[in-house]
């Protein structure tokens, strides 16, 4: 058996039963208005005299369209009220059960009321029920036979429209639901319940004119506030499920209201403001939100009975609210401290501007560097990094530091200061150890002449060295000097011993010579270290050292005739002697 075709032969059995049951009270009930609509007063639902596309008297004028599909029929409805059909804008498909209340079985093709609805085809036409089993159709009620039948929702078929009232359903009876109004003093309210709408204009009881059946949610809102005086409306018991009764006790409650301005410099002057609801019921706060531009900040928001707020705040909530008031917003712009910082802390410093810089703008530090250092780079806060006295940083937009980084002086270089007749030359110390800190003093460090006359039977050929560390630590420090001769010796010239009462020369610890560099150790406090005071300065004077070669004593050479003396005395002597022996 087809499952489809029963189904519709069971449901147009039923609508067929329906309409016999209801008979002819339901046939005596309607009322043929002036406008061109029927009233059934046993439904309410108010109906087109006219098939949709004929209208005048007895519905002779135009055609009746039979080409819409069940969704251009649903479409007409629309349609209908966009265009304000009859004056009226709440048209809509009837359901099936609906358009089976106006079959009359008594009359034959059509099987109408033909007074009520005069020149009705006897034809099939929509209605806005879907067929639950196979929804691809839709069901139709067929006015030449009366009965109802589910059919493809993409064959044409007529249009009658109908408006208001209850949905006529025995089988399955609908319910309105209501409540009561009160305190409304303005004009404008609607309350919304799904796609329907009620115009409220009074206090007292209200329905939607649609009812819902058994089990259906719900849910009252209102859609528009009244206005002339403002008011508020709240619903109360605003939603539920539908039983087997009216609801009568989604009440509405209407209070005065009052507007809350927003008062703000605007954006690109420190900010906006913002406070909702800006429409507030009496008695009732409001909160407003504060959104300061770039670069600025709330400096309090006040008014409407709130309690102002601190610099910073950006969201408030005003008192309850009894007339129309002003909520105030003051913004300042955002100011940040720029530092100044030296690594080392010894190298130097950097002075940034005392008070706090405005966002966005720009600030110029002064770098200073100390003794014994170099400054190798300037950066920070945005700024070109750089090796200048003077630093500007980039756009400001928050707090920052501005670093200066120093290196320690560790090399130095210079002219030897030889004894008269030497030949001066270049010559160049660098040391390492004696921690972060320690650094040539530059200015107080130089070769010079000997400080004093050299040992005997030696000399300080290429003068001496005189250095001056500073900021150093106990560790050891390992100093290099490179003289334009070869080294040969090497000496120190300083008290030898921490009681010693004069300064003499002595040798440096850990000597190692090699060609023209001279390298020693000398710690702060040690020996070497002028002061033998440990105070972060190591003063030692000190130089190449050579011995004098021994001085040659000239033989006194004879003249020529003494020479010739000496040879005739000598020539004498030998003669003599050989005379002797002759006569011996």
């Amino acid at each position: 058996m087809n499952f489809n075709l029963f189904t519709q032969f069971r449901a147009a059995a039923v609508l067929t039963f329906c309409a016999l049951w209801m008979g002819a009270a339901a046939q005596a009930a309607f009322t043929v208005n002036s406008d061109g609509t029927v009233t059934d007063s046993a439904t309410g639902l108010i109906w087109d005299q006219c098939t949709y596309g004929l209208s005048g008297a007895g519905c002779a004028t135009g055609t009746a369209f039979h080409f819409y599909t069940w969704q251009s029929a649903l479409k007409a409805a629309a349609m209908a009220n966009a265009a304000n059909y009859k004056s009226l804008n709440d048209w809509r498909l009837p359901s099936v059960k609906e358009l089976e209340s106006l079959v009359k079985l008594e009359a034959a093709s059509p099987s109408i009321d033909g007074t009520a609805f005069p020149n009705t085809p006897a034809a099939s036409f929509w209605s806005s029920t879907v067929h639950t089993p196979n929804t691809a159709f839709a069901w139709v009620v067929d006015f030449n036979y009366g009965d109802a039948n589910a059919t493809y929702q993409s064959v044409p078929f007529r249009v009658r429209l109908v408006r208001s009232g209850q949905s006529f359903d025995l089988l399955n009876p609908v319910y309105t639901v209501g409540g009561a109004v009160s305190g409304l003093t303005g004009s404008g309210l609607v309350l919304k319940l799904g796609t329907q709408t009620a115009a409220i204009s009074a206090n007292g009881a209200y329905a939607f004119a649609t009812g819902l059946a058994p089990n259906t949610a719900y849910a009252v809102s209102v859609q528009t506030q009244p206005s002339s005086p403002a008011q508020q409306c709240t619903v109360s018991n605003a939603s539920g499920s539908m039983g087997a009764a009216n609801v009568t006790n989604v009440n509405v409650s209407c209070v005065n209201a009052y507007t809350v301005t927003a008062s703000a410099p605007g954006a690109g002057s420190g900010g906006t403001l913002s406070c909702s609801p800006a429409t507030v019921a009496s008695g009732r706060t409001t909160t407003c939100t504060a959104t300061p531009d770039i670069g600025w900040q709330t400096t309090s928001i006040s008014g409407c009975n709130g309690t102002a707020t601190g610099a910073g705040v950006n969201s408030f909530t005003s008192g309850p609210i009894s007339a129309n008031c002003t909520v105030t917003v003051s913004y300042q712009p955002i100011r940040y401290a720029v530092t100044g910082t030296a690594s080392p802390p010894v190298g130097g410093t950097v002075t940034c501007p005392s008070s706090p810089v405005t966002h966005g703008q720009t600030a110029t530090c002064t770098v200073t560097t100390n003794a014994g250092f170099t400054l190798s780079e300037v950066s920070g806060c945005g700024g070109t990094a750089g090796s200048g006295a003077s630093y500007t940083t980039g756009p400001v937009t928050a707090a920052c530091a501005v670093t200066a980084s120093y290196t320690a002086i560790t090399t130095f270089s210079g002219t030897t200061v030889p004894p008269a007749g030497g030949t001066p030359g270049p010559a160049s110390a660098s040391f390492t150890g004696g921690g972060n800190t320690c650094r040539f003093d530059v200015a107080n460090t130089a070769f010079i002449a000997a400080p004093a006359p050299p040992p005997p039977g030696q000399t300080l050929p290429q003068g001496m060295f005189k250095f001056k560390l500073i900021g150093c630590d106990t560790t050891p420090v390992t100093m290099s000097v490179t003289w334009p001769k070869p080294v040969r010796g090497y000496t120190k010239y300083g008290k030898a011993s921490s009681g010693a009462a004069a300064s003499s020369y002595f040798a440096p610890t850990a000597l190692a010579v090699s060609g023209h560099t001279a390298t020693f150790t000398v710690a702060d406090g040690q020996l070497g270290d002028d002061d033998w005071a440990v105070n972060g300065s190591i003063v030692d004077p000190n130089g190449p050292l050579e011995t004098v070669a021994s001085a040659v004593t000239p033989v006194p050479t004879l003249g020529e005739w003494t020479l010739m003396a000496l040879g005739l005395v000598l020539a004498g002597l030998g003669v003599g002697g050989l005379g002797r022996r002759k006569l011996q």
